[in-house]
């Protein structure tokens, strides 16, 4: 009797007078009792928007998370696509870690991630003293022997070079350092490994960089240019790998739309938190960067720092970080959805609004974990090489093929929405299908100037008396 008496205790408390009686009604007395406790709890804070700490306080005896289970199953019935459950989906995941810790601490286990073996390169910090020193001059912006500091982006990647290249020289049973043998021990471990010559060419022109700019001797920095001009070479003689991949997979810029519509749409059917958030970031990536190609270091956008809102809809300004283009506009309103879909994260429509404005508020990244937390750098190049078979640069491409039809105005077209300046860039992006069909165009539109040329002629020699 006293569990039933229990049970109509909860049953009278006015709060569940605001939600359906036949859902009520299907609820555990222990999960009543989890949301009198809930309601009460933020009541008494005076929130209607509840966070993580607030349901680990209301829960702080509780050494597992099995009552915030029942309390979020509990407003999942309740309440369906209220703002509050991913506080209470928060909660649960912090206090499973928490009791992970307390469990490995009491069992004298620690649960430090591994670290990664590195297989193709050393650590940074391992690198040679003399280059560390280079490196810090150029991360500060100094000139080097007439020779500018790269940008942080190219920066980035001179290092990882440069960390390869010692791997190399070690392996080799030699020292660690920027030498002719050296170079060509990375050169044999880079055809080795059956890389493209896209790669060793990146490789040595990275390496050539770095030893003009510190002063090296003339014959190393001579040796680089020469490894390097090779590579070059041989990369203009065959289409480059990730054309030969998008012309297998048979995807276009219209096809990488559809399937982020595809995504988008099959996300309304999971119910799980973690594989709901990837696939509508899945989704978004793919829609989103099909009409915009931004390179992968410019796709890591921010509410309110590259994505904006009024009125009118969604737009984005930023720089880009390689070329300093201002790349600005207005995003296509049949792309809303996405961005709608990655604020609600699987909250009713109802509460768009005000958690649009508190995505604002906190600058928070478009792109984040099921945590909170911004996803990887490489991310959305991950999700394109998962959905087309290469990474998200083969965007541009697709893009200049997309546009490409319509001729030189395409391909003006084409480079306005990749934020490219320089012409040679465009070509290089171009593919040679992309290529064939401008030509086509091109010679059309001459076609018919010389038709109309024709017709003015005949006017002319044939006045009317």
């Amino acid at each position: 009797m006293s569990g039933r008496r229990t049970r109509e205790t909860h049953l009278a408390d006015p709060v569940f007078a605001h939600f359906d009686p036949e859902v009520v009604d299907t609820l555990r007395t222990e999960q009543l009792a989890y949301c009198r406790r809930f309601f009460s709890h933020i009541a008494a804070r005076r929130t209607a928007e509840p966070v993580a700490q607030d349901l680990l306080d209301l829960f702080a005896e509780n050494k597992s998370a099995r009552g915030l289970t029942d309390l979020r199953n509990a407003l999942r019935a309740l309440m369906p696509g209220h703002p509050a459950l991913h506080a209470v989906e928060d909660a649960i995941r912090a206090k499973n870690r928490i009791r992970r810790q307390q469990r490995n601490h009491e069992t004298g286990r620690e649960s430090a991630r591994r670290e990664r073996t590195l297989k193709h390169s050393i650590s940074e910090q391992d690198l040679p003293g003399e280059i560390r020193s280079v490196l810090r001059d150029m991360a500060a912006g100094f000139e080097g022997n007439g020779v500018q500091a790269p940008a942080a982006s190219i920066l980035k990647r001179l290092k990882m070079k440069l960390r390869q290249l010692c791997k190399s020289a070690l392996d080799a049973h030699l020292p660690a350092a920027l030498s002719i043998p050296a170079a060509r021990a990375y050169y044999a471990d880079l055809h080795a490994r059956g890389l493209r010559w896209t790669t060793v060419r990146a490789s040595f022109e990275e390496l050539h960089r770095f030893a003009r700019y510190a002063g090296y001797p003339a014959e190393i920095v001579q040796a680089l240019a020469t490894t390097y001009n090779m590579a070059a070479s041989r990369e203009r003689l065959s289409e480059p790998l990730r054309y030969a991949k998008l012309h297998e997979s048979g995807y276009d810029t219209i096809e990488a739309i559809l399937t982020g519509f595809e995504l988008l749409d099959s996300a309304a059917s999971i119910s799980n938190s973690r594989q709901l958030r990837s696939r509508l970031n899945d989704a978004t990536a793919l829609a989103l960067f099909a009409v915009y190609p931004l390179r992968l270091n410019d796709c890591r956008l921010a509410f309110g720092e590259e994505l904006f809102w009024d009125a009118h809809g969604y737009s984005l300004s930023l720089t880009l970080g390689k070329n300093g283009y201002e790349y600005e506009g207005r995003l296509d309103e049949r792309l809303d959805p996405f961005i709608d879909a990655l604020i609600l994260g699987g909250s009713s429509p109802d509460f768009l609004t005000r958690m649009r404005e508190r995505c604002f508020e906190n600058k928070r990244s478009l792109f984040v974990t099921v945590d909170g937390t911004e996803v990887g750098y490489n991310y959305v190049s991950d999700t394109w090489r998962r959905y087309v078979g290469t990474g998200e640069h083969i965007a541009r491409s697709m893009m200049h093929d997309h546009l490409g039809v319509k001729g030189e105005r395409g391909v003006a077209e084409a480079m306005i929405m990749n934020g490219q300046r320089d012409r040679r860039v465009a070509e290089k992006y171009t593919t040679q299908a992309g290529r064939r069909a401008s030509r086509r165009a091109a010679t059309e539109e001459m076609k018919a100037i010389f038709a109309e040329m024709d017709r003015g002629s005949k006017d002319i020699s044939s006045p009317e008396m």
